[in-house]
């Protein structure tokens, strides 16, 4: 932006005197505050999202964990009878 570009906008801004001005830093604070909230907002909706997807993943690995498990007992007790039919 060159001294030009911005002289549109210094011309308004001098007008307003100190008040005006910090009346109008005031309000682009606010407006600024108020972006970020709702990023934070909408992150804080994602992270919440993301945490039940990862209850419900950690959920089926247990739940695939404990179905090996069963099955590696299967395996055995079945390897266990072929030996006793072999004997």
């Amino acid at each position: 932006m060159s001294p030009h570009d911005a002289q549109p906008i210094l011309d308004p801004l001098a007008q307003l005197g100190v008040a005006g001005l910090m009346g109008a830093m005031w309000l682009w604070e606010r407006r600024t505050s108020q972006k970020r909230e709702q990023q934070i907002d909408e992150a804080h909706t994602r992270i919440i999202t993301d945490r039940v997807l990862l209850e419900e993943l950690i959920e089926v690995v247990k739940q695939n964990a404990a179905a090996m498990t069963d099955l590696s007992a299967t395996q055995r007790q079945l390897i266990a009878e072929i030996k006793r039919g072999e004997a």
